[in-house]
């Protein structure tokens, strides 16, 4: 898969995406903003280096589905793999006005993404490490007029009474508030009597 798309020049920006990929041990990109690059390095580790010196710690495997996200504000670029911090390096350089997916921003040589990349979101500011966990957990999609949202966090404790309400914000500040829903989750088994007939 490769996709070019022309956007104004930024200097603070979040990538994000699921990514499975089907081959390993070589260098494939997700998404570069020109001469910021983010890529799966073929050590099968999150990279942005030599343009930054944010370097991943965990070997990616094939066939296994990754969150992964490059957060990038004026001081310090951050890779998160499944919604926690992998790595923090140097800004490095600002970005340029065109951004590249699945493919090296020169579109030369074999860097393409080998696997699938899905839910990819682009946002013109570094998310925090809260908003970046909070995108991990969840998931916004819309079916028909239908939206749905989906928390796949697991509570520490899983029993109990656990309430949710959603909210959205438009790009004029208008809001919306769900009502408050509770979910009521008891994990203890029932009782039963033995030696009782029931006809």
């Amino acid at each position: 898969m490769r996709t070019t798309l022309n956007t104004a020049p930024i200097t603070g920006y979040t990538i994000s995406a699921w990514i499975k990929l089907s081959q390993i041990n070589r260098e494939q990109h997700i998404a570069d903003f020109t001469n910021n690059q983010f890529y799966v390095s073929s050590t099968n580790r999150l990279s942005t280096s030599p343009r930054s010196t944010a370097i991943g710690t965990t070997a990616l495997s094939s066939n296994t589905r990754y969150f992964v996200t490059l957060t990038r504000d004026q001081t310090k670029t951050t890779l998160y793999l499944n919604g926690r911090s992998e790595s923090t390096g140097s800004a490095g350089t600002n970005p340029g006005n065109q951004m590249t997916i699945g493919h090296i921003y020169s579109l030369v040589g074999n860097y393409s993404l080998s696997g699938t990349l899905d839910e990819l979101q682009v946002y013109n500011r570094a998310l925090s490490s809260g908003e970046v966990q909070m995108l991990y957990w969840s998931n916004l999609s819309k079916s028909g007029a239908n939206w749905s949202f989906i928390m796949n966090r697991t509570p520490t404790n899983i029993n109990g009474s656990f309430s949710y309400s959603g909210w959205a914000q438009d790009i004029l500040n208008n809001t919306g508030v769900t009502a408050t829903r509770t979910v009521n989750i008891d994990t203890t088994g029932p009782t039963v009597t033995t030696g009782m007939i029931f006809s």
